[in-house]
């Protein structure tokens, strides 16, 4: 492959926008890409192109109609899961024109806009009848909506077989108090008060303090350049960080992995996650649900999350504000028409929106403890030393 590289660059080079098969073109390394690492082709053109003109796949339905005088005209519609049946009008003898087969045909076989396509008309019906087209029409829409609410329908009981879920088993009862910093003087106030395992956010106060044994870096969620770490403590937050470094560090599976059931904690304990944030979007019931497993959970305690994370930089559209940014130590805030104000984290033309408030579980510990879990975290933001110090105390009394 070396000679081969090398006689190309002796060669005219062409920029080209395809490659045919077993040609060889080269590729600019932009992301520090290594040997044997994974590449993964996310668009293609002529796939996409090709799509536009598949034919749209549709579902096959079945439909009876029964048109019997005196009787109610009914419609039966089935995908052969969900069976709908709707009545309407009494049907009447004809005193003119008498509705055919091919009429009520026609009229049911209008799925254009829907998503099915009709496999198997029945049509039952007493001669020299007559029911309007129109009332036809209006109970077919009427059995396609109730089946197209069938089939969307979401299943709120579903059963979970917990018999078949690896559990993240607690190694002990003691209780741990972990935190995420983002300034050195919150780092300080944690190590003098032995919080057990401190996250932190910016890469070079990480490398000052890392070889303390309990000190995680905190892997951005939006990586442009995946760092090489080995033996090395992380709080991951999303999927791809995790498959890179799950073989060869500690990793702590962070709040915006979203986890909300048992299958998640499973999956990430398949992929060598020692610890699992919850989601802050849960509620103490679903809490409870999920502990009754035993699992090694960490749960925010107190704290400003990150509502969103954005490419768009507010600062640079509208301040023009690059050049100060890196080494700014200005605030900005976003405010909603209710003047509440979302803080603003600026990083590389990276945008994190912050909530406008702190949440504090604080005061509902001991229905934590009661239900099992062990780990809480306190997330700080703006904080100084001695209002990080008074959460630490507060949050160490109650346990």
């Amino acid at each position: 492959k070396g000679m081969i590289i090398n006689e190309l660059y002796n060669k005219k080079l062409l920029l080209v926008n395809k490659v045919l098969k077993n040609n060889i073109c080269l590729i600019p390394n932009k992301i520090n890409l290594n040997t044997n690492d994974v590449v993964l082709k996310t668009t293609d053109y002529k796939l996409e192109e090709f799509l536009k003109e598949y034919p749209l796949k549709k579902i096959d339905v079945d439909i009876k109609i029964e048109l019997l005088i005196d009787k109610p005209m009914t419609i039966t519609i089935t995908d052969g899961i969900n069976n709908i049946t709707e009545s309407s009008v009494i049907i009447e003898k004809a005193k003119t024109r008498e509705v055919t087969k091919d009429d009520i045909s026609k009229s049911l076989n209008k799925l254009g806009n829907t998503p099915y396509k009709l496999r198997k008309l029945n049509i039952i019906k007493d001669d020299n009848i007559f029911v309007s087209l129109k009332e036809i029409n209006i109970l077919r829409r009427e059995v396609i909506d109730k089946l197209t609410s069938a089939r969307t329908r979401v299943n709120n009981n579903i059963k979970i077989n917990k018999s078949n879920i690896t559990n993240f088993i607690k190694s002990d009862n003691r209780y741990y108090i972990n935190a995420l910093v983002r300034t050195e003087e919150q780092l300080k106030c944690c190590i003098d008060n032995n919080i057990d395992s401190i996250y932190i956010t910016d890469y070079n106060l990480y490398t000052k303090y890392k070889t303390n044994k309990n000190i995680y870096y905190r892997v951005p969620r939006v990586n442009f350049n995946y760092k090489s770490f080995t033996d090395t403590n992380l709080l991951v937050g999303e999927l791809g960080s995790i498959y890179k470094y799950k073989n060869n560090n500690t990793i702590v599976g962070d709040y915006y992995l979203n986890i909300v059931n048992s299958y998640s904690i499973k999956l990430l304990n398949s992929l060598n996650v020692n610890r699992v944030t919850l989601s802050p979007e849960l509620d103490d019931k679903r809490i409870k649900d999920i502990m009754q497993n035993n699992y090694n959970v960490e749960l925010i305690i107190y704290g400003r999350l990150e509502l969103m994370v954005t490419k768009y930089c507010p600062l640079k559209k509208c301040l023009n504000y690059c050049k100060q940014c890196r080494n700014s130590k200005d605030k900005f805030y976003l405010s909603d028409r209710l003047a509440k104000k979302y803080p603003i984290i600026h990083d590389n033309c990276i945008t994190h929106i912050m909530h406008n408030t702190n949440i504090n579980k604080i005061n509902n510990i001991d229905y934590y403890k009661n239900i099992g879990i062990n780990n809480y975290r306190l997330e700080f933001f703006d904080e100084d030393y001695n209002t990080v110090k008074k959460y630490i105390e507060n949050l160490k009394n109650m346990l």
